[in-house]
């Protein structure tokens, strides 16, 4: 933003943001509730429970650290909250979650920058987007990320399929939906196993990450799945299961040809560096979808 780098840090129920200033990260804003608390502390560290909170912070006075008086209140302690699994960021710096409250998809968009050109935000101008689904489908939401081209991709459970009895991955989804830019659902497809996490593609489609197996499932932006990554020989073909609603993640480099894939190995506290090269050639065919008394488009097959 105005020539300044910027790292987001989803956290708790929250996010961080650092600006970066020569080779030194400084606390630049802060969108919070309890973990961490406008004090910093966490609910979880302390022996009582702090009260549900909604509040924002952004460096307005270049100290890097929050004052009493700089901590913007959307209701007081006790009385405004929301409950999600984790929040992601787009890249204009917009933060979208799914509202384990409303069992809807919602953001909380970048205000102003500030007169030293941090980010902003306001609590009061987070927003629905993707209402509870009472279709047939029964889409319950535990992650959403919107898209470079702006459509949403969600992770959750349904009524088609719900979650397993015995689930530990409790942050997961069974159901992968797309919506478009509007908030339509173009398609619901059911996931290979319980997935923590997903990760959208840079130019179209996703990638989810399956707890138990550690396998990373490529689904094109029309819902097929067309590949998997699992550990290889160069991990010993083991890894830890993902139980993190980061667990992928995709960067791209424009002038590059493929993309580089980072994921969690929760056993041995490494991570697992992926490579798809080229561009994905495709026909024209189906795919098992849910679309609700609409008539299923074609779909990209390889």
């Amino acid at each position: 933003f105005q020539g300044h780098h910027f790292l987001f840090l989803p956290t708790g129920d929250g996010v961080q943001v650092y600006r970066l200033e020569g080779h030194t990260l400084h606390l630049a804003a802060l969108v919070g509730g309890r973990d961490p608390d406008a004090t910093g502390q966490s609910h979880w560290q302390q022996q009582t429970p702090s009260l549900p909170q909604q509040w924002t912070w952004h460096d307005q006075h270049g100290t890097g650290y929050p004052q009493a008086n700089e901590i913007l209140w959307f209701a007081p302690p006790g009385k405004g909250s929301v409950s999600v699994f984790g929040m992601d960021v787009d890249d204009k710096g917009n933060i979208w979650f799914a509202n384990l409250n409303t069992h809807s998809i919602w953001e909380l968009p970048k205000g102003k920058l500030d007169a030293r050109g941090n980010p902003t935000y306001n609590w009061a101008n987070a927003h629905e987007v993707i209402p509870h689904d009472t279709s047939s489908l029964g889409f319950d939401p535990t992650m959403a990320q919107h898209a470079d081209d702006g459509s949403i991709y969600a992770l959750g459970w349904s009524r088609v399929w719900p979650s397993p009895p015995n689930n530990p991955f409790w942050m997961g989804g069974t159901t992968l939906v797309h919506f478009d830019p509007f908030g339509k659902r173009l398609w619901a497809v059911p996931l290979p196993e319980v997935c923590p996490g997903i990760c959208f593609l840079p130019g179209g489609g996703c990638l989810a990450g399956g707890g138990r197996s550690a396998t990373i499932y490529h689904y094109t932006s029309n819902g097929l799945l067309v590949g998997k990554m699992a550990p290889g020989v160069a991990m010993g073909k083991q890894s830890g299961w993902f139980d993190n609603h980061a667990c992928v993640a995709v960067t791209h480099t424009p002038v590059d040809k493929g993309w580089d894939v980072f994921a969690e190995d929760d056993y041995v506290d490494r991570i697992a560096w992926y490579r798809i090269e080229g561009k994905i050639a495709v026909l024209r065919g189906n795919a098992d979808t849910v679309t609700d008394n609409l008539t299923s488009p074609d779909h990209e097959t390889p």
